[in-house]
């Protein structure tokens, strides 16, 4: 059975997942350089002739497609290594609650900048941290003390391998232009500003419920190459499985904009908790009055005075916008 988990706001409804735990292939990153420094982020290890490997290949297809956020930068550093389709692999994300660029670094000290001098990496002390401030623009990243959430690529995981194991994400993608910086693998990455949005929100409700385990995330964006073509199209062919193999499906109804379109919901679940009476029955005896026509007791001024028409008012207006919910509309959905 697949479990999912509604979001919106701060609000959830969650049904918990297996208790299962995936062991990582051992610390990667991606080394660049950037004419604009003499700073590179990156770390060496037995990843990086692969990924330089595929650089150039990769490097070819020019211009994001598929509707997706422009990430030039990231790409031309061949953060990802290749699927293999006959082991139907795929890719994960171990997300990391936002801080600051610099605190990022302290955190996953294999993401500092290396000295293109020497091709050591910097000592993380205090000198080395404040140029590292400085240089934050040149790297791609305009505030470096401003919170960033922040992830590590797991690649060729073998799909067959980790049924529970990790989250799925289902979200409105929206506007390719309007974007959110995070962190992937310790570059600066442009990721739609609803699936940062909703990646935060599902780090905020993980670590509540689990505080002490990391949370593994498939997100489209950022787990599909969107530069290989090829690997795009198995990836989608793949994504029925993907969804019903992960332990729990966190599927965001809001954006950075939008209101709370799950407080009628969490109305209903804390009266059935309380109660003790079946929510959809709860449900049907709020919609009925809400539907009825009424006549209003309406005072001097000629406005309603019950402080409960007001309150289910402000009730069904969230049950419309939950109902009206851009999400309902994907054609993924209605697959």
């Amino acid at each position: 059975m697949h479990n999912m988990s509604l979001h919106s706001g701060t609000r959830s409804l969650v049904v918990p997942n297996r208790d299962l735990s995936l062991t990582d292939r051992g610390d990667h990153g991606s080394q660049f350089s950037n004419p604009c420094t003499t700073l590179s982020l990156g770390t060496s290890n037995h990843t990086l002739q692969l990924r330089l490997r595929k650089a150039s290949a990769a490097n070819k297809q020019t211009g994001d497609n598929f509707y997706t956020p422009k990430n030039d930068f990231f790409h031309s550093r061949s953060p990802y290594l290749p699927l293999d389709t006959s082991r139907r692999e795929i890719r994960l994300l171990r997300v990391f609650p936002a801080r600051s660029y610099v605190d990022h670094v302290k955190a996953k000290p294999e993401w500092a900048p290396i000295n293109q001098a020497n091709g050591q990496t910097l000592p993380l002390n205090a000198q080395n941290l404040a140029n590292l401030v400085s240089a934050g623009p040149k790297l791609g990243i305009s505030n470096p003390n401003a919170p960033l959430l922040a992830c590590e690529i797991l690649d060729k995981i073998p799909l067959s391998r980790i049924d529970g194991a990790y989250c799925a994400l289902s979200y409105c993608a929206g506007d390719p232009m309007n974007t959110s910086l995070m962190l992937v693998d310790g570059l600066p990455f442009n990721a739609f500003s609803n699936l940062e949005h909703a990646i935060g929100l599902a780090v905020k409700h993980w670590s509540l419920k689990f505080p002490n385990r990391d949370l593994l995330l498939w997100a489209d964006q950022i787990c599909i190459n969107q530069r290989d073509h090829m690997e795009r199209g198995s990836q989608v062919n793949m994504m029925r499985d993907v969804y019903r193999r992960s332990g729990e499906t966190f599927i965001c109804l809001s954006t950075p904009s939008s209101t709370d379109s799950l407080a009628w919901a969490s109305t209903i679940t804390v009266e059935a908790e309380t109660s003790g009476h079946d929510s959809i029955e709860l449900l049907k005896k709020r919609l009925k009055p809400t539907l009825e026509p009424k006549i209003l007791d309406m005072g001097e001024a000629g406005w309603p005075q019950s402080e409960a028409v007001t309150e289910a008012s402000s009730w069904l207006e969230s049950v419309e916008t939950f109902l009206m919910n851009r999400w309902w509309r994907r054609c993924w959905i209605y697959q």
